[in-house]
C-alpha cells in the first residue's frame, strides 16, 4: 500500500474505544504509516527516531504505537481471551475458564482531507491541517533554495530548473521622434518625446519650448522669446523683432540700419547719404576722415599714411604764447587755415625754465607725448616723421595740397596729386625771441613763406629741437622733406598723430 504522511495527535495514540466520535485538528508533527500485508513489525524498528510514531498494519487490522523501543498495539478494552482456562486449548473450550467476549477490532478509514481512526463503537476524525500561520516567513538558503518556516515547522522548497533565455528586445528609429521596441515577435511604437501632442527626438534638431516645436541654432537651445538663430548664432532679439545684423543693428531697443557698413550710436551721430556723422558743438563733421577737438570745437581732417592716422591740417589750438600768421589774428581763437605756431617748449606744454633754451628735458618726455595735441593724439618723434617719409617718399607730387600755389613752383596740376591726402601747405614761421619770460614777436606776418615746418618731439640738444621741412624750389622732383635741428625759440605748425 502506499505510503501517505499524516500529521495527527500525539494524544490520538492513546484513544481508548469508547462511545464518544470528535474530530481532531493536526497541530503537532506525528505520522501515521500504513504498511501492507506481510510486513512484519521486526522490520519497521521502533527506535528513537520513531518514538511517538503510529503504525497501522492492515493485515492485523491493528494499530501499533511505538514507545520504550516496543510496538504496542492500540485497542479497544481486551475482551476475556480465555487464558486462564488451564484445561481447555484455546479458552473456548476451557472447562474451568470463562470464555471472554471477542477484543474490539480497530479501522481506519481515508477521506479526501483528513481519515477516520476506529475501535469499535468510538471513532476520531483527524483532518490535515492546510492552515498557514501569520507568523510563517521565507527565508534563501545558501544553495539557492527557500524554507518555508512556521512556528517550529518547516518545509524546503527548491529552485526550479533554469527557464529558457526569453527572446532580445531591440529597439528600431523610425524617424519622427518614435523608436519600435521590437521583442521576438511582438512590438510597440513609442515616443522618444513629445511635444505638447507632436512627438519628437530630444537628440535631434528640434527642442521643445513649451508646447512648440523650434529648431536648434547648431546645436544648441535657447529662449525663443529673447534671441533668435542668424546662421549658427545666436543673437538678441530687438524689440521682440528678428532682423539681419550684417544690415542692422539695435539701439535702446531700435533697429537701425548700419551707415556706411558700420554701427553707431545715434545720440552722438546721425547718418546721412550712408555716411555717418558726428557733432562738434553746432557743426556736424565726417566721421570717415575727420575728428572733433572737444576743447574748442574745432574739426580737423586725418589721413592714415603707413598704418600711422596723420592730421591732414595743421593744429590750431589757443594756447598762451601760440601765434598766428599774422598779427591781426592773434586774437581770435581759431588762425584759420595754416593753423598756429608755437615755440617748442610751449608746443610740448612745458615752461621756458624747464625746457627753454640751454634746459634739456628730453629725459623728461615720454612717448607718446600729448602735448599741445587733442585727446588721444600726440606730436610726433623724428623717427615716426621718418617713416612718413619713408612711406611717401621725397617728392612734391605726393606732399602738398592741390589748392595751394607756391611762388618758386612750376606749373604742376597735371602731376600734383597729393595721393596720401597729407595736404601740406606753405606757412613759413612767426619770428619770436624770448624776453621778459614771454616770446615776443617780431613782425606782422610770417616769414620763409614757401616752406612748410613742423615741429617733432624729439630734444636735439639744450638749444635745439629736431624739425621736419618741405620746401619747394623750383623743379618737381627735388627733395622736399628733412629733418633738421632748430632753436628751441623758433616757431613751428604742429601735425598730430594719432596714439
Amino acid at each position: 500500500m502506499k505510503l501517505k504522511l499524516l500529521f495527527v495527535l500525539a494524544a490520538l495514540a492513546l484513544i481508548a474505544c469508547g462511545e464518544d466520535t470528535e474530530t481532531l485538528r493536526v497541530t503537532d508533527r506525528y505520522t501515521l504509516d500504513m504498511l501492507g500485508k506481510g510486513v512484519s513489525l521486526t522490520e519497521e524498528k521502533c527506535d528513537s527516531a520513531r518514538t511517538g510514531q503510529l503504525l497501522y498494519v492492515s493485515d492485523s487490522t491493528g494499530i501499533f504505537y511505538c514507545t520504550g523501543k516496543v510496538w504496542k498495539k492500540v485497542n479497544g478494552e481486551d475482551g476475556k481471551d480465555g487464558r486462564d482456562g488451564k484445561d481447555a486449548k484455546d479458552g473456548t473450550d476451557g472447562k474451568k475458564g470463562e470464555n471472554g467476549a471477542s477484543g474490539t477490532d480497530c479501522f481506519v478509514e481515508e477521506f479526501a482531507d483528513g481519515f477516520v481512526l476506529g475501535c469499535g463503537a468510538t471513532k476520531a476524525i483527524v483532518r490535515y491541517n492546510f492552515e498557514i500561520p501569520d507568523t510563517c516567513r521565507i527565508e534563501l538558503k545558501s544553495d539557492l533554495s527557500y524554507e518555508l518556516i512556521c512556528g517550529a515547522d518547516s518545509a524546503k522548497l527548491d529552485r526550479g530548473p533554469q527557464g529558457d533565455a526569453g527572446d532580445v528586445c531591440k529597439q528600431e528609429d523610425i524617424g519622427g521622434g518614435q523608436v519600435r521596441l521590437i521583442c521576438g515577435q511582438d512590438s510597440v511604437t513609442l515616443f522618444k518625446a513629445a511635444c505638447g501632442e507632436t512627438p519628437f527626438d530630444p537628440d535631434g534638431l528640434q527642442f521643445c519650448y513649451g508646447d512648440t516645436l523650434v529648431d536648434r541654432c547648431g546645436t544648441r537651445v535657447y529662449d525663443i522669446k529673447k534671441q533668435f538663430c542668424y546662421g549658427d548664432s545666436l543673437v538678441p532679439l530687438c524689440g521682440g523683432e528678428e532682423y539681419d545684423p550684417e544690415e542692422q543693428f539695435c539701439f535702446n531697443g531700435v533697429l537701425k540700419d548700419f551707415c556706411g557698413g558700420e554701427k553707431y550710436n545715434p545720440k552722438e551721430f546721425s547718418c546721412k547719404d550712408n555716411e555717418l556723422y558726428g557733432k562738434c558743438g553746432e557743426q556736424a563733421y565726417r566721421v570717415k576722415n575727420e575728428f572733433c577737438d572737444d576743447r574748442d570745437g574745432a574739426i580737423y581732417r586725418f589721413t592714415v599714411i603707413g598704418g600711422a592716422t596723420w592730421m591732414a591740417q595743421n593744429l590750431d589750438y589757443k594756447v598762451p604764447q601760440s601765434f598766428c600768421d599774422s598779427v591781426q589774428k592773434d586774437d581770435d581763437l581759431h588762425c584759420g587755415i595754416k593753423g598756429r605756431f608755437y615755440p617748442w617748449t610751449v608746443a610740448m606744454g612745458k615752461e621756458w625754465s624747464e625746457c627753454g633754451t640751454r634746459h634739456s628735458c628730453g629725459s623728461t618726455i615720454q612717448y607718446p607725448h600729448q602735448g599741445v595735441c587733442p585727446d588721444g593724439w600726440h606730436i610726433p618723434t623724428i623717427e615716426e616723421w621718418g617713416a612718413l617719409r619713408d612711406v611717401m617718399g621725397t617728392y612734391d607730387i605726393v606732399y602738398w595740397d592741390e589748392s595751394v600755389v607756391l611762388r618758386n613752383r612750376k606749373d604742376m596740376s597735371e602731376v600734383l596729386k597729393n595721393e596720401f591726402g597729407f595736404s601740406a601747405i606753405p606757412t613759413g614761421i612767426v619770428d619770436v625771441y624770448w624776453s621778459a619770460n614771454s616770446f615776443i614777436r617780431r613782425g606782422d606776418t610770417t616769414i620763409w613763406s614757401d616752406g612748410f615746418d613742423s615741429w617733432s618731439s624729439t630734444e636735439a640738444s639744450a638749444e635745439k629741437a629736431e624739425l621736419c621741412f618741405f620746401y619747394s624750389i623750383g623743379g618737381y622732383k627735388e627733395m622736399v622733406s628733412l629733418e633738421y635741428p632748430y632753436t628751441k625759440e623758433s616757431t613751428r605748425t604742429i601735425r598730430c598723430v594719432k596714439d
